[in-house]
């Protein structure tokens, strides 16, 4: 549930930002309801709304590490969450002793360095935030290109990325181009969450493509 007081405050600097910019850009960082869950929370739509009905151009959600639905709400994007766009979980200089004791408990965290961890961390099959695997929605996204003109939203491209799930520790978390199958797989997705938003999201040369005629 978003304060009332919260949402108040917020909405009045977006007001005031629209007097004062050519384009207006509202983030929201929240896990709600929950880091595996698909589905925006009840309050993010919402939200997202009265920012764009305040003079936002578009709404940018993060923080689920996972896709989740687009909405065009009056000609402008809400992006309920574009997933991790890099997730460095594994070159991590330094944590924190209870981190350790967490995943770790027979390391000697005095005399121990981050690759021990990670060692122990990638062969005792962990779950939740201290496991060596997330799921496979964790390691994709899109890197979204939104175009517009004078007044109007011209055109919403999704780039399908992979974060490099499985690979050395040195590269896992780094972006880079989907795969063709798994490309198709990730706009398939999103076009499916999209679904229930009424956005259309076309699988067109390896891309995603909102089209914006059906809004």
């Amino acid at each position: 549930v978003a304060d009332e007081r919260d949402v108040k405050a917020i909405l009045t600097q977006v007001k005031a930002a629209r007097r004062q910019a050519d384009f207006v850009f509202v983030t929201l960082h929240s896990h709600a309801p929950g880091n595996d869950s698909d589905v925006p929370a009840d309050f993010h739509p919402l939200f997202a709304r009265s920012a764009i009905d305040a003079g936002a151009d578009m709404f940018v959600g993060h923080g689920p590490h996972r896709l989740r639905a687009i909405e065009i709400y009056k000609g402008k994007p809400i992006f309920y969450s574009l997933g991790n766009f890099m997730f460095h979980a594994y070159s991590l200089e330094a944590q924190g002793a209870d981190v350790f004791e967490a995943t770790s408990p027979n390391l000697d965290i005095f005399n121990s360095t981050i690759a021990d961890m990670f060692d122990v961390r990638t062969t005792r099959g962990l779950k939740g935030v201290y496991s060596d695997r997330w799921e496979e929605a964790w390691w994709q996204s899109v890197l979204a290109i939104a175009k517009f003109g004078p007044g109007k939203l011209l055109s919403v491209e999704l780039h399908p990325l992979e974060l490099g799930s499985g690979m050395p520790r040195s590269q896992i978390g780094t972006p880079r181009l989907a795969s063709p199958s798994a490309a198709k797989k990730i706009i398939d997705k999103l076009a499916r969450l999209s679904k229930p938003f009424s956005t259309k999201i076309k699988f067109v040369k390896g891309i995603g493509v909102i089209d914006l005629r059906a809004q």
